[in-house]
Formats: C-alpha cells, sequence, structure tokens
C-alpha cells in the first residue's frame, strides 16, 4: 500500500516539473521563431480599489451599469452622502447592492405573494424597518421627503447601519418604490432624520 502511495506521489511530482519544462520550452521556442512572448501566468485579481466615502459610493451608483435605472438618488440624498462621514462605506456598499438586486426582482414580479418581512428580510437579506415612527411621520416629515419626477416622495423603508448619534458610526438609508419607473429612490443616504431623541 505505501509503495502505491509512493509512485503516485513521484508520478504527481514528474507530472509537475514536465508540465513546467513543456512551458518554458515551448515560450522559448517561440522567442526564437519571432512569435510572440508566452502569456505571463495569470496572478489573483488585483484587489478592488476601496471607496474612501459614502459620496464617492453613491457617485459611483450612478453610473454604475449594475445600479443605474435601479437606484435613483434624490438630490437631498446626494446632498447628504457628500457631506456624511460614515466610516464603514463596505457596508452602505452592501446595502445599496441588495437595494439594486431587490429593484430587479421586484421588477420581475418575484416580490408578488410574499409578505414585505419574507422578501426583504429573507429573500434580500436586509433588515428593514417599513414605518416612520408616529413623530417622524407627523412632526418631522420633510426631513423624510424628497422630490422624483417633481412630485414630494417620502422614504419609509430604512436600514440603519451602526448606532448611537455618532455620524462617523451611524447612518441611515432611506427609500420609497416608483411604481412609475419601478426604481427604489433613495429619499435620505447620510445622517439619520429627526426623530423623537433629536
Amino acid at each position: 500500500m505505501r509503495l502505491i502511495v509512493k509512485c503516485k506521489s513521484c508520478a504527481a511530482t514528474l507530472w509537475k516539473s514536465l508540465k513546467q519544462f513543456l512551458v518554458s520550452f515551448l515560450s522559448g521556442l517561440r522567442r526564437q521563431k519571432g512569435g510572440p512572448p508566452s502569456p505571463p501566468l495569470p496572478k489573483a485579481s488585483p484587489p478592488r480599489r476601496k471607496l474612501a466615502s459614502v459620496a464617492q459610493l453613491v457617485s459611483k451608483c450612478q453610473t454604475d451599469p449594475l445600479t443605474e435605472g435601479h437606484l435613483v438618488f434624490s438630490d437631498k440624498a446626494i446632498a447628504l452622502a457628500d457631506r456624511c462621514p460614515f466610516q464603514h462605506v463596505e457596508q452602505t456598499a452592501e446595502v445599496l447592492h441588495k437595494l439594486s438586486i431587490a429593484a430587479g426582482l421586484m421588477r420581475g414580479g418575484l416580490h408578488r405573494g410574499k409578505t414585505p418581512h419574507n422578501f426583504w428580510h429573507e429573500c434580500i437579506g436586509l433588515p428593514v424597518t417599513f414605518f416612520l415612527s408616529d413623530t417622524q411621520e407627523h412632526k418631522y416629515g420633510e426631513d423624510y421627503d424628497a422630490i422624483h419626477d417633481g412630485m414630494v416622495v417620502r422614504g419609509r423603508h430604512h436600514v440603519t447601519l451602526g448606532s448611537g448619534n455618532n455620524p462617523a458610526t451611524c447612518m441611515s438609508i432611506y427609500w420609497t418604490i416608483c411604481e412609475d419607473c419601478q426604481a427604489i429612490i433613495i429619499t435620505r443616504c447620510g445622517v439619520h432624520g429627526r426623530t423623537y431623541h433629536s
């Protein structure tokens, strides 16, 4: 049994050495014949460039083919993102990516027959809050309003990232769904609007 294992190991080592020899031999032949040099062996993919800010992320989303048309950022959301100091931009990117997926699924009608909780929490994987508090709705409603296609819309669905009152470690994204253009309209993307705590 040990002899078989040893033979297999030797055969694998020989095969690896033979492959390396053939690659270098064929590369040398190509160079002698004046042909193009062999392409280098593929390396690990380079790490994605880290986004420095929420503003940079929102700007990217507005031109990215994967999110363009699925996510529409209101002027208010863009202005809030421009001055948002939230440090965990990768968390924001993950939420916006999931929102884009949700918009695509809703366009295909794949949310029909599901409860909001089932669609957002289980299918999309976002811990969405579906309503504003009474104070947010009635006292500070304009904080959650934005203009879309010349009309005032209110973002009630929202996700909060982090916790507390420090905008560097806590932010929120509010949105509504436009039935006409079948897109998710981001009404806020940055610091919280006013609440009963404010």
